[in-house]
């Protein structure tokens, strides 16, 4: 969503509506339908909670995974400070996705910010204010984050 654009209050006729964007030598098409009446099927009643459903090409965490904070030399983990996590674009992703995964979309949209106001705290001490993150799911980041060289 880094390049959206969104455009309010444009009319759709009823019935296909053809739209071509062009940038150039560069430009897409989009065939939209007009209706009288909102489809409330295609309506996410709630973002957050969308958010939480894992996807199956994610890795799946075992019920038996280990809650245990692994610290691995040249490795990035849990227990190094946000500003140095958030210094390298790879644990920025990683980081970023596991707030919204867990529901922390607020959170996740304001993860620069925070690297300037409480950059040295460590995520486990950070997430304390965030409320409800458990053990588990600082331990799954941290598995995430242990993948990523320093």
């Amino acid at each position: 969503m880094d390049h959206a654009v969104v455009f309010e209050n444009v009319a759709l006729n009823d019935g296909a509506n053809t739209i071509t964007a062009k940038a150039g030598a560069v430009e897409d098409t989009i065939t939209l339908n007009g209706v009288a009446e909102h489809n409330m099927d295609y309506t996410l009643p709630d973002l957050a909670e969308a958010l939480k459903v894992g996807n199956w090409f994610d890795e799946i965490a075992d019920e038996s995974e280990s809650e245990e904070i692994e610290v691995i030399e040249g490795h990035y983990s849990v227990e190094d400070p946000l500003n140095v996590l958030l210094a390298n674009d790879e644990c920025i992703r990683t980081v970023k996705g596991w707030l919204m995964k867990n529901g922390n979309l607020t959170v996740a949209s304001m993860l620069t910010a925070l690297r300037d106001m409480v950059g040295f705290m460590k995520i486990e001490q950070a997430s304390t204010m965030m409320g409800g993150v458990t053990k588990k799911e600082l331990a799954q980041l941290n598995r995430q984050l242990t993948k990523i060289s320093k």
